[in-house]
């Protein structure tokens, strides 16, 4: 089994995967803020884990976000996550991702 790495720079690309490969979704994040990422996963998409790991030891500085996906089935499947203040309703987005996994 495989493993594949997204990072902003995939936003909007596609990527081929077997079913049980691996997929990693790096995104920068900094809780701190109160923005966070919100993930649409399709069916074919299991998630293993959503870790955030820290950048450094400094209060306040920001990190990454990483959410470990499966490949559980065939098909066309889009993650999108959106960067957000869950308490700011009203507001756009104050960033956004998305990538086509492309399992065969």
């Amino acid at each position: 089994m495989a493993q594949h790495l997204l990072t902003p720079a995939q936003h909007g690309s596609a990527l081929r995967a077997a079913v049980g490969d691996d997929v990693l979704l790096r995104l920068p994040e900094n809780p701190t803020t109160g923005y966070r990422w919100a993930f649409s996963l399709p069916a074919g998409l299991s998630q293993v884990a959503d870790d955030y790991a820290a950048a450094g030891s400094a209060p306040g500085g920001g990190g990454e976000r990483v959410l470990h996906l499966r490949a559980a089935a065939p098909g066309q499947h889009v993650v999108t996550a959106v960067l957000s203040r869950a308490w700011d309703t009203g507001a756009a987005p104050h960033g956004s991702f998305s990538a086509t996994v492309e399992v065969g």
